[in-house]
């Protein structure tokens, strides 16, 4: 099973998203001299790849101090669609 589960993933071309991206980054515990996440999302995304730094490590993204700032902004960007969306 692992055998064809790497082959199956080698294969895989997946599409490009057709839409915008809000992407949280993790900045406490990420090497130096990577892409930024969102330069590294840009080429599978047709839209605008919008990343939001938050000061915790990745393992720490669901905590309660991470999630004050997250939960908030992807209300605010859901607001925003219901916006656009009672304009037509």
């Amino acid at each position: 099973m692992f055998a064809d589960n790497v082959a199956a993933s080698a294969a895989f071309a997946p599409d490009r998203f057709d839409g915008d991206v809000h992407f949280f980054a993790a900045t406490v515990d990420r090497p130096a001299g990577l892409l930024t996440p969102a330069d590294a999302w840009r080429p599978h995304v047709t839209g605008t790849v919008r990343e939001r730094t938050v000061p915790c490590a990745h393992g720490e993204m669901t905590r309660q101090a991470p999630l004050a700032e997250i939960g908030p902004a992807v209300a605010s960007a859901l607001d925003a669609l219901d916006a656009l969306d009672e304009e037509y």
